[in-house]
């Protein structure tokens, strides 16, 4: 998953594991471990009808990690 350019990837990860959910880091996959502005999800060990709720919340974790939302 792509993330904003702007976005506050460290503190995604904390908003998303507060709200039990957890990822992987693009930099954990990247061939030159650059940090880049990407997660990997994982969805195969998850209950289906589960994963459009995670998304959601993850979603917000992104909304809340852009600038105008950290500034607020």
């Amino acid at each position: 998953m792509k993330l904003p350019k702007d976005v506050d990837r460290a503190r995604v990860q904390k908003l998303a594991t507060a709200r039990g959910i957890t990822y992987a880091t693009g930099q954990a996959f990247h061939a030159m471990s650059s940090d880049v502005a990407y997660l990997r999800l994982a969805f195969g060990w998850i209950e289906k009808d589960g994963i459009p709720e995670g998304i959601r919340l993850l979603a917000e974790c992104v909304r809340e990690a852009m600038p105008a939302a950290v500034a607020s």
